[in-house]
Formats: structure tokens, C-alpha cells, sequence
């Protein structure tokens, strides 16, 4: 079968899409990268985009100067559509497919027979084939034997973007055995790694599993911190121990889970399937629990130390991990919302060195920046890099209260 692919646009230009879209304009193809986001458009198009991600900044230069990536808010007719939009979790748990379905209705009217589909945005299983039928639906006079669709889960961990695009092994899930050819034909252009072909449900399945995975080993290890608190045992060292096992690789437990996919993917995979015993479930449930804790932990120390000569109460680290500057479902933020109702009579200050902008709320201060760390309080929630240096010389600060939970 001959595939002709020169031209894709890239529905999404957040932390997957942009990244993808310029591995790609790199590679030789014709891109076109669409956003709802005005700003964020005008942004790229005027070179004013800023990021953490190495590569990003040298990589929209180069292509926008070969013009080879082309930015707007519309969509244009391409060979082939990569879909990057968010699948966020409603209130009631459910995926949110609000975003897919409407970049779905948006290609409806520039696609052709013999066009791809491919979804990178983590998804319920079957979704890929419910995209499918919703655009044939909506385009009667296509023959559905030449409309592809593939699944191909991202796998980035965001400030390594570029590098895990080009260099993780990636798997391709199509509907049907063309949809995986013509899907491969895209990645092999860029990918150093291994690619494996599989059916849509699989793929779905797959990067469902992997961060469920992750969500049930951190629950294990707040499990084992909430036993060996108890048992007044440093968890590190039981965890450290246990891991010299040849088959046992035990998480880090911490304060909550927190990013786009870990605390999200469980319920998309238990979605549609129930259970009488349900150990993911009440994975999610412990995980959230240890916010609860945390928060405790964190009022105790604060009415513990408190007192008259004490200047100023810091909370440290609001990302969802260290070293970045992504906030999606920190826990975090969670937990410094509940603060704002228990320590009322108190300013505190929130900091983080990758916020965008300082802002205020009730009585939270959101600052990049320590002032003063003499005769304060500071708790850590996550531990950047700068917070080390700090750490490391507690001592020279005059009456410093220092709680690590990180």
C-alpha cells in the first residue's frame, strides 16, 4: 500500500502537542499547529513563547523560519490530524471528552478519504472507534474504508518533552491494520524507539495501566508511611531495603498524587466496568486520604510553633513534582485551599518558583520568592532544587521551624 503523508496539523498545542508538532516540522513535514488559545497563538507566531523545556525555544526558531510550522486558531485541510487536546476528569469521575469530541466536529469539514486520524489524549476504552463513527456520521459521502484512526498514548514527562518524544518506545493503536501502517508511517519518520502495533482497546488499555499502576504502588507506599509512622520505623530506609530486591521496586509515598495522568487515568479505566472488590479504587481513595493527613500534619506544626515573635509562615512547593512548572491536579494546591479555612487568624505564604504570577487569595499569599526565613516557619511540600540550599543551612537562620514533607 502506498501512504502519502506531507502535511499534519496538530489539534493542541499544550505540553504534548507543541513539542510534537516541532519533532515533526523537524522531520520534514508540512505542520500546522492549531489552538483555541488566541494568546498562546500570537505568542508562538511573535516569538514571545517562553518554556522549561530544553530544545523548545531553539526548535519554534528554526521552524517557523524554514516554514515548515504553521500556527492559527483554524484548522486547515492536512494528509493526516494528531489530536492533543485535554480529557479532563468531571466531578462525577467520568472522562471528559468534551475537548476530543470537538476537535473531532472541527476537522469534519476539511477531511478526505485517505486522511488519518491519530489520538494522543488519554482516553476511556473504545473511544477511538466512538471518534470514528461520530465523524462518519457527520460526513456521510466518506468511504469509511479509507478513514484511519489510530490511539498512540503519549508518553512525556513534561521538561524532558522533546527528548522522550524522539527516544521512547511507542505503541500504535489502530482500528484497523492500514490505520496502523499509516500511523507508523508518521512515527518511524522521528522515533528512536521501539514502535509496537496493536488495536486501538489495547493501546487505550495500555497507557491506562501504566499510570494505574503508578497510582496503586504510590498508594502501597502511603500505606507502609502511615504503618511505619505508627511503628515510629524510618520508611525510607524499610523502602530502600526492600528495593534491593531483584523484583521488588516499591514508590516513593508523599503527600498526594498529583499531574495530568496519574489521579486522573483510574477512573477512565474503571469507567464503564464495576467491581465488588476494587483495589484501584481504593488506591485512590488512600491517596486521597494522605492529603487529609498531610493537612493535619501540616495545623499541628503550625499551632505547635507558633507564637509572637514569629514573622512569617511559608508553605514550599506547589507543583505536582519537583523541577517543573506544571500545576494540573497538585496536591498541593488542594491542601493549601483547605489551609485557607483552618489558619485564619494568619497570613502564610505559598511559594513556588515556577509560578507565573504573584497573586493573593483569602489570607494565602502566592509568592516566587523566600524574604526573610529568621524567626519563620517553613514547610515543604515539594522540594525543588533551590530549596535544597536552603536546607542545607538551616542552622544559620535564627529560630527557623522547619517541617519536610516532602
Amino acid at each position: 500500500m502506498k501512504i502519502n503523508i506531507n502535511s499534519i496539523s496538530i489539534i493542541g498545542l499544550g505540553y504534548v502537542g507543541l513539542p510534537s508538532a516541532l519533532v515533526l516540522a523537524d522531520n520534514g513535514f508540512k505542520v500546522f499547529g492549531v489552538d483555541v488559545n488566541k494568546k498562546l497563538v500570537e505568542n508562538l507566531k511573535n516569538g514571545s513563547f517562553e518554556s522549561d523545556e530544553p530544545q523548545l525555544e531553539n526548535l519554534i526558531k528554526k521552524s517557523l523560519e524554514s516554514e515548515r510550522f504553521l500556527i492559527s486558531t483554524e484548522i486547515v485541510s492536512t494528509d493526516a490530524y494528531l489530536i492533543c487536546v485535554p480529557t479532563p476528569c468531571t466531578d462525577s469521575k467520568k472522562a471528559d471528552l468534551s475537548f476530543l469530541f470537538r476537535a473531532i466536529d472541527s476537522i469534519s469539514s476539511k477531511i478526505k478519504n485517505n486522511s488519518l486520524i491519530i489520538i494522543e489524549s488519554t482516553i476511556p476504552i473504545g473511544t477511538t472507534e466512538i471518534c470514528k463513527q461520530k465523524l462518519l456520521n457527520s460526513r456521510k459521502d466518506l468511504d469509511p474504508k479509507k478513514i484511519f484512526f489510530s490511539h498512540c498514548p503519549e508518553r512525556v514527562l513534561p521538561g524532558n518533552a522533546i527528548y522522550e518524544i524522539i527516544n521512547n518506545d511507542r505503541i500504535i493503536g489502530g482500528i484497523d491494520e492500514d490505520s496502523i501502517l499509516y500511523c507508523d508511517y508518521i512515527y518511524k519518520r522521528f522515533s528512536k524507539g521501539n514502535i509496537f502495533h496493536t488495536s486501538s482497546k489495547v493501546a487505550e488499555m495500555v497507557k491506562l495501566s501504566e499510570n494505574t499502576y503508578r497510582d496503586v504502588n504510590i498508594a502501597l507506599a502511603n500505606q507502609l508511611k502511615l504503618i511505619a509512622e505508627e511503628a515510629e520505623i524510618n520508611l525510607n530506609e524499610v523502602v530502600t531495603l526492600a528495593n534491593k530486591h531483584p523484583r521488588v521496586n516499591i514508590h516513593k509515598s508523599g503527600i498526594g498524587v498529583g499531574g495530568h495522568c496519574i489521579p486522573i487515568d483510574p477512573y477512565f479505566l474503571l469507567s464503564n466496568y464495576k467491581f465488588d472488590i476494587n483495589l484501584i479504587s481504593k488506591a485512590r481513595e488512600l491517596n486521597i486520604f494522605i492529603e487529609s493527613i498531610t493537612l493535619s500534619k501540616i495545623i499541628n506544626f503550625i499551632e505547635s510553633n507558633i507564637c509572637e515573635d514569629m514573622q512569617n509562615i511559608y508553605i514550599y512547593g506547589l507543583s505536582y513534582k519537583p523541577n517543573i512548572n506544571d500545576f494540573r491536579e497538585s496536591p498541593s494546591l488542594r491542601i493549601i485551599e483547605k489551609l485557607i479555612n483552618n489558619i485564619k487568624d494568619r497570613c502564610i505564604y505559598a511559594i513556588d518558583p515556577y509560578l507565573e504570577k504573584e497573586y493573593e487569595k483569602s489570607n494565602i499569599k502566592f509568592r516566587k520568592s523566600i524574604d526573610n526565613l529568621h524567626h519563620s516557619i517553613l514547610i515543604i511540600l515539594v522540594k525543588h532544587e533551590y530549596i535544597k540550599e536552603i536546607i542545607e543551612k538551616e542552622c544559620e537562620f535564627k529560630n527557623l521551624k522547619l517541617l519536610d514533607l516532602s
